[in-house]
């Protein structure tokens, strides 16, 4: 069953095909055929959702088939990582780029919301951390460019605080209580003209 109810069809990637060796389902088949994703993270089977049809898929992982036979023999139990806040350090490539993706763990029933880093993500999105449990949400992020809104001519340069601001919005109407956990729309703010180094490779 999908985490929520309702996604926008922004929110959707629809008709997508794999041919093998990319997902499996949940019982650790590899599935061959249409699927479609969402912003969550989710990935379900069919081209489109159908409550009736559509099964959760996760990465396809190779195992060792002893230890197949094994873990079926043993009804072994799969342990899950647990994730855990994370320092986030600011690339000079981000610095440049203007944003950072970052990632927001919430455990479902609980009040419980913090930033991770993305080894912790790709874990969550290879079910290494239980999907059943906690949720991890990518968030696009400004961190470079002019503080408030410029308007140049005919051109508008969205600002950092706005465009920041913004996004939590967004998130809070998903995901309440985000905003208590983002709430400095300038955090990771950096000038570029000041803080990116010179590449001392470079001539």
């Amino acid at each position: 069953m999908r985490r929520r109810l309702y996604y926008t069809d922004k929110q959707i990637v629809k008709n997508l095909h794999t041919t093998g060796s990319e997902w499996q389902t949940t019982e650790g088949n590899e599935y061959i055929g249409l699927y479609h994703t969402y912003v969550t993270g989710e990935v379900f089977t069919e081209p489109e959702w159908n409550e009736t049809k559509s099964k959760p898929l996760v990465k396809f992982e190779v195992k060792d088939q002893n230890v197949i036979k094994y873990q079926a023999v043993n009804n072994v139990q799969v342990k899950f990582e647990t994730p855990t806040p994370a320092i986030i350090q600011v690339t000079n490539e981000e610095r440049t780029s203007g944003y950072k993706t970052r990632y927001i763990a919430n455990k479902y029933n609980e009040p419980t919301l913090f930033e991770v880093d993305k080894l912790q993500f790709d874990k969550w999105l290879e079910n290494k951390i239980d999907q059943n449990v906690w949720q991890v949400i990518p968030v696009h992020w400004k961190i470079s460019g002019p503080l408030t809104t410029q308007i140049q001519g005919a051109v508008t340069i969205v600002g950092v605080r706005e465009q920041n601001t913004k996004t939590i919005i967004d998130l809070e109407s998903r995901i309440p209580g985000i905003s208590k956990l983002l709430n400095n729309p300038i955090q990771y703010y950096t000038d570029v003209e000041f803080i990116v180094p010179r590449d001392i490779n470079s001539r």
